[in-house]
């Protein structure tokens, strides 16, 4: 009988940690949408984002991986707590991102979409060898 009250005191103690947890998170989570939206008063965020090359080491040609890594420092930048964004989780699940070219034969015109559990981002990059990214950010629906 003492064992079973044990055993039902210990569960108690583990879902009421799981749940200040996961409120925790989301807390985090609305406060970076807040920082990113201007307080919810904007649903779009359109910034021409300045970084330190020295910091986001050469991805080379993955395009996406050097996006998110700037991507990281910006929100970083904006106050958003460390590990708040989640690039592989979008709205339905697994993330779709994605860079693709716009105008097929010319490098400049290279967009990534890139979908996190805040929102998504589509972002550019200024001229090569550049450390500006023109950044939109828009809430989910």
């Amino acid at each position: 009988m003492i064992g079973i009250i044990k055993k039902s005191i210990v569960c108690l103690v583990l879902l009421v940690g799981a749940i200040s947890i996961a409120k925790a998170e989301s807390r985090e989570t609305m406060d970076c949408q807040s920082r990113l939206t201007n307080n919810f008063q904007d649903r779009t965020l359109m910034v021409n984002y300045h970084y330190n090359s020295d910091v986001v080491r050469n991805y080379g040609k993955d395009h996406l991986a050097e996006t998110i890594a700037v991507l990281r420092l910006f929100v970083e930048d904006k106050g958003c707590a460390r590990g708040v964004i989640n690039f592989g989780k979008g709205p339905n699940g697994r993330s779709n991102s994605r860079c693709r070219l716009v105008e097929r034969y010319s490098p400049h015109s290279r967009v990534c979409y890139v979908e996190t559990n805040l929102g998504y981002f589509l972002v550019s990059k200024g001229i090569e060898y550049s450390s500006d990214m023109q950044i939109i950010f828009n809430l989910w629906d």
